[in-house]
């Protein structure tokens, strides 16, 4: 079964083991953040079951940030958005990397429920994933060598690390 992907921040999603006070089950409050909504609406990536796309994903979502860095995301089964009876529309996302664009849709008509659902559905540690920073800059290098992205579009921090990385000749 296909996922959803959305991008967090490891911090914010510890479990009970390393944070003292937090009680078996329960979740931080600041999780929550990585889950803001705008008018009752939540972007999402729509990853194939086999996961031939997060590459792909990963790299579109990391290319808007101002510089390469760690990313964290979860993956969370689209099962459990049928579960939570979630509503899915696909638009397409405003990234440098035009081909993964189409991924990007929208949760709409979330309820607060329907949020804390999903946020406890992200919550099993076997969502949740990490790639290192010099794995989502090859990612990017990668793209611009197949000219899947036009270097000149990123920001000046991904071009300086880009060029960096391949000696000036991405």
């Amino acid at each position: 079964m296909p996922f959803i992907l959305r991008k967090i921040r490891k911090s914010r999603w510890y479990d009970h083991n390393d944070i003292s006070w937090l009680s078996l089950g329960e979740l931080q409050a600041d999780a929550l953040n990585d889950l803001e909504t705008e008018d009752n609406r939540l972007s999402v990536w729509h990853i194939e079951d086999n996961k031939s796309n997060l590459d792909q994903v990963i790299t579109a979502l990391a290319l808007n940030s101002d510089s390469p860095s760690i990313f964290d995301f979860a993956l969370v089964d689209l099962a459990v958005l049928q579960k939570i009876n979630a509503k899915v529309e696909p638009v397409e996302a405003q990234s440098p990397y035009a081909e993964a664009n189409h991924w990007h849709c929208d949760l709409f008509e979330l309820t607060g429920r329907k949020r804390l659902d999903l946020a406890e559905a992200m919550s099993n540690r076997t969502n949740r994933q990490r790639y290192k920073r010099s794995r989502v800059l090859q990612l990017a290098i990668d793209a611009v060598a197949a000219e899947k992205i036009k270097i000149s579009e990123l920001s000046q921090s991904w071009q300086k690390e880009i060029r960096k990385r391949t000696k000036g000749n991405p």
